[in-house]
């Protein structure tokens, strides 16, 4: 298995596209987490720092062209583009 560290914005280009298997668990992250990337991003911010670990993301290749399929970290994946998206909106 090849490790490396990508930037988040390498999964979030529109072209791509990010299934989920559905043996994944339902998308349940609670009001406490959210708080801590909140925190978090905030810090980033405050200390000028340009980057930031936001865990561990697990993805193979897909059958398609710019497919990537998520098999760890879809929880940490989707709240961030999520929080990305409402910071655009």
């Amino acid at each position: 298995m090849e490790r490396s560290i990508r930037y988040l914005t390498k999964y979030s280009r529109g072209a791509t596209k990010l299934p989920i298997p559905m043996y994944q668990r339902n998308y349940d992250k609670k009001k406490k987490n959210c708080k801590r990337l909140i925190d978090d991003l905030s810090n980033l911010d405050k200390e000028q720092k340009k980057a930031h670990f936001f865990g561990r993301i697990v993805v193979k290749p897909g059958d398609l062209t710019q497919e990537i399929i998520v098999i760890d970290g879809q929880q940490r994946l989707t709240t961030t583009l999520l929080f990305l998206l409402a910071m655009r909106n």
